[in-house]
């Protein structure tokens, strides 16, 4: 099994990145940049990408490429070549924590640090080993940075790679958050679009409010033509950290700047909902990319063709034709194998192992179980990393499960399909989803009827070869187990819940298509049969724009909520349901990840405790939190 001992391994190890370290001339300090491309490159040699700055690469970079490339897969989003800015490898947790305060701050002379936040910052400084600079409040070395961004970094993307020069966007978090909006207000060269999530505004004494508080109208004049998309997790208001932060006050100043900003100037604003600062990272960054590049159109578009009788029936007949060719293969390689004797046919296994893992050799740690590992693992893992970070959950070993690479996509998805879908009398029927069915399978030269319905060996592959192996290999808490799977993927969970013998106590079940095999997990069977599990819980989310799209509701997406209802009444079963607004099939899936991995340890610590509390701070936490 391929281990990884942190998440930015495996964001870099992701097909078609390609990493290097860069010196910045004005601070000879390293940075790692890491490109993404997107899936078709390669195959279109004349076309020019949009380009998107990722921030605090080391922490998001894997969800940032992983949704992104999906989104653009099914035509939701225009593909663009991503590019994470990070720390290198062997950087102290600490130092690291240290260098991004810095390096994203405002440049100030006038900050004697003797307010909340300037106690803390002062805190971070000495726990890092650093001394502050010898003139009193003088900090801040985001114009290096700019011009680091401007000068060095933005030649060499556009010299190496096919871009669109007047299309590039910067998103960042936290203090990320306050850079790219000091690079918006300062006219940073080369940017047009300028995603901002839950920026510390109390960063060198407030400097952004009081900078925005003083542009002239020419000043302002120089965002026409640009965009700024702010966001701020609804939850953050009621953290003290945030609070000192000067995050809580993104909406106050996202008024300042929408009363005086010039019309052509875009900026759009959102709370979200059910997010505390670590979990909205995530959806900060995909609903910025959405404003920027959507395309307008929805999920599974191309559906309703495969379901005419018609259609159908023709590609059916063709089977045999299909047959002859084989499916694409990738050239990728899987460097761990999992061969099943149960299924006959291997599976991919990665596994991202906690911070703590090699210093304390004698812990066990839960165990999450990431479906679909080719399209989610660096996701889940992230999502884990940083709530493990922040002390709000308890560190965890995420295993990624899935289709070797090798297999190329149409077999990825055919596979998925077979594995994921309840054992059942009726299949692939001669409604919609049946049809549907019956065509991609022949496009494949399979069988629908054949193929369908491996959920039970699916199970049994994970009971019998897969945990064993864990377990012989890790040390894992056998009390503490989860999975988590999306789509097809939220299907099979909701079937291993209702499995007499399932080892697991934590389910993690997203749009799940309740439809697949004749809609067999929604009998009163199979409901009773999780109604019946004790000290177990499940937690169902569905997006909002899954309600009304055609393929979803064929594979039945929207009777989750009716689902949860029927296992919570009188059930032995936890059940929360959450439908996440503004979601559709595929953005849903990073912004429920966090969401429900902060549901599963939890710590109880607040957000901000890590960074070490002076008095104050731990007064204003007592009264507040």
């Amino acid at each position: 099994m391929r281990q990884f001992e942190n998440t930015y391994q495996i964001a870099k190890s992701l097909p078609g990145v390609v990493s290097r370290d860069l010196r910045c001339k004005d601070t000879g300090r390293d940075y790692t940049v890491s490109v993404a491309v997107p899936s078709c490159y390669g195959k279109k040699k004349r076309k020019k990408y949009p380009v998107l700055l990722v921030l605090d690469a080391s922490a998001i970079l894997g969800t940032a490429i992983e949704s992104i490339r999906c989104m653009a897969g099914t035509g939701e989003l225009a593909p663009c070549i991503v590019v994470g800015l990070g720390m290198p490898d062997g950087v102290d947790e600490l130092v690291l924590g240290w260098r991004r305060l810095w390096e994203f701050s405002p440049p100030v002379t006038d900050w004697e640090r003797d307010d909340p936040f300037g106690e803390i910052f002062t805190n971070i400084a000495d726990r890092a080993g650093v001394a502050l600079p010898d003139v009193p409040g003088k900090m801040g070395m985001a114009d290096s940075l700019l011009r680091f961004v401007s000068a060095q970094l933005l030649p060499l993307i556009h010299e190496g790679y096919r871009t669109k020069e007047n299309d590039v966007a910067l998103f960042g978090h936290s203090a990320g958050g306050t850079f790219a909006l000091y690079a918006l207000l300062n006219n940073l060269p080369g940017i047009q679009h300028f995603i901002c999530g839950s920026p510390g505004l109390a960063l060198s004494g407030g400097a952004l409010s009081k900078q925005l508080a003083g542009m002239s109208r020419s000043d302002l004049m120089l965002l026409t033509g640009k965009s700024l998309f702010l966001s701020l997790g609804e939850d953050e208001y009621d953290n003290a950290f945030n609070r000192l932060c000067g995050i809580t006050d993104t909406e106050q100043l996202y008024m300042a700047l929408r009363a005086v900003a010039p019309e052509e100037f875009d900026i759009q604003y959102r709370r979200i909902s059910g997010a505390g600062h670590a979990t909205a990272m995530s959806v900060a960054l995909m609903n910025g990319v959405r404003a920027v590049w959507d395309t307008g159109k929805a999920y599974g578009d191309e559906m309703p063709t495969f379901a005419r009788p018609v259609v159908s029936n023709c590609i059916s007949m063709l089977r045999p034709f299909f047959k002859l060719f084989h499916l694409r293969r990738s050239d990728e390689s899987d460097s761990s194998i999992l061969a099943s004797t149960i299924m006959e046919r291997d599976f991919s296994v990665q596994v991202s192992l906690p911070a703590s893992y090699q210093h304390e050799p004698s812990k066990a740690y839960p165990v999450l179980i990431a479906l679909d590992a080719s399209l989610s693992f660096a996701t889940v893992a992230e999502a884990v990393s940083i709530l493990t970070t922040t002390g709000e959950l308890e560190e965890a070993i995420v295993v990624g499960l899935g289709v070797p690479r090798r297999e190329g996509d149409f077999a990825f998805g055919l596979r998925r399909l077979e594995e994921f879908s309840p054992p059942n009398e009726v299949l692939a029927g001669d409604d919609d989803l049946g049809r549907i069915f019956k065509s991609l399978f022949a496009l494949g030269g399979k069988s629908a009827h054949l193929s369908l319905g491996k959920a039970d060996q699916f199970h049994r592959m994970i009971c019998d070869e897969l945990l064993p192996s864990l377990k012989a290999e890790f040390r894992v808490d056998e009390g503490r187990l989860a999975i988590h799977g999306h789509s097809a993927g939220g299907t099979y969970v909701a079937y291993e819940a209702g499995t007499e013998d399932s080892p697991f106590q934590s389910y993690i079940c997203s749009s799940p298509g309740l439809a697949i095999s004749d809609s067999c997990l929604l009998s009163d069977k199979n409901i009773e049969a999780v109604r019946r599990k004790k000290g177990v819980k499940m937690l169902l989310v569905t997006g909002e724009f899954e309600h009304n799209n055609y393929f979803n509701c064929v594979a039945g997406i929207q009777h989750t909520p009716d689902y949860a209802k029927s296992l919570q009444r009188n059930g032995e079963i936890e059940i929360r349901y959450i439908d996440f607004e503004n979601e559709t099939h595929t953005s849903v899936l990073p912004r429920m990840t966090g969401n429900t991995v902060a549901q599963l340890w939890p710590t109880g610590r607040p957000y901000g405790v890590e960074y070490g509390y002076t008095e104050g701070a731990r007064e204003l936490e007592r009264t507040d939190v």
